[in-house]
């Protein structure tokens, strides 16, 4: 019989019994250990999400800022060009000085909210255990820039204020020296008017034609007889109404329906201040030859004799 035959059994049976043991203490090692690296990966996740929606949400505004200064660079552009031209009352006018005032205080607005964000980003990421690359620069960089625009909106107000304020005095001014303007165009067509009508008056000149008998019967001559001599004077009142009306500087001609030497004035004309030219047949043209000498007398009776 083989001794050593039992002996290997019992070995065996406590080596069966030994990993039996160890594989019992193992399984709870390794559950734990999954469990504790699936917590970590969850936790990892999650830190990940929360880290990538920071990232866009400092992003966005980042961009919203960038577009702020965007939208004031023309406001800014025009208001430095009005400046340096000094054309204020020309360049812009009240409608768009209320306009751009209202867009300088929205851009203004904006940034303040804005600013406000980007300080409570940059607050989120210091005190982050893992900080973003690079965030934090872009957005300390960015905030200075907002803060130097927030200064240069602050002279934009106060230099665009005091436009306003030139403006507005400018067009008080322009209303003022329109009305002024308005005032001496009514008085200047009034003197105008009345220069016209008074040279009209200074130039209207009157005069009448027809028979002796005729402007006798009219009472623009009048008839005394002494015997059988007939003598025609002016009468002392003529009726002007019957007379025709015209202005002296155009009247060079008047014709006459009688011969050359058949007719008399009332008053006389000096010799030289007239002639007459017979046309034709018993037609002929009384012509003034001194305007200023035969109109002495600002009307005239022509008699035809016949």
């Amino acid at each position: 019989m083989n001794r050593g035959a039992p002996i290997v059994a019992l070995l065996a049976l406590l080596n069966i019994h030994c990993d039996t043991r160890q594989g019992s203490s193992v399984q709870p090692n390794l559950t734990a250990q999954n469990n504790e690296l699936r917590a970590k990966l969850e936790a990892e996740r999650k830190k990940n999400t929360l880290e990538q929606q920071y990232i866009e949400e400092a992003t966005k505004t980042i961009n919203s800022v960038h577009d702020q200064l965007m939208a004031l660079q023309p406001i800014e552009t025009t208001l430095r060009g009005v400046e340096r031209d000094k054309v204020e009352s020309v360049a812009i006018s009240p409608t768009q000085r209320e306009d751009m005032l209202a867009a300088i205080d929205a851009v203004q607005q904006s940034l303040q909210n804005d600013m406000k964000l980007l300080e409570e980003f940059r607050t989120r990421t210091q005190n982050a255990e893992g900080k973003v690359a690079g965030l934090e620069e872009t957005i300390s960089k960015l905030q200075a820039v907002a803060d130097a625009k927030s200064k240069e909106i602050a002279e934009l107000r106060e230099s665009f204020r005091q436009m306003s304020e030139t403006v507005t005095s400018l067009q008080q001014t322009h209303v003022s020296d329109q009305m002024e303007l308005e005032e001496k165009s009514a008085e200047l067509r009034r003197l105008t008017t009345e220069l016209t009508e008074t040279n009209a008056q200074l130039y209207e000149v009157r005069y009448i034609l027809g028979s002796a008998d005729g402007l006798v019967l009219q009472g623009v001559l009048q008839e005394t007889r002494h015997f059988f001599r007939r003598t025609v004077a002016l009468s002392p009142n003529p009726p002007l109404k019957l007379f025709e009306s015209a202005d002296s500087r155009g009247l060079r001609e008047l014709p006459l329906a009688a011969p050359n030497t058949a007719i008399t004035l009332y008053p006389p004309r000096p010799n030289g201040s007239y002639h007459v030219v017979a046309q034709s047949g018993n037609v002929s043209s009384l012509i003034i030859d001194d305007p200023a000498t035969f109109w002495q007398t600002r009307f005239v009776v022509i008699a035809i004799d016949r």
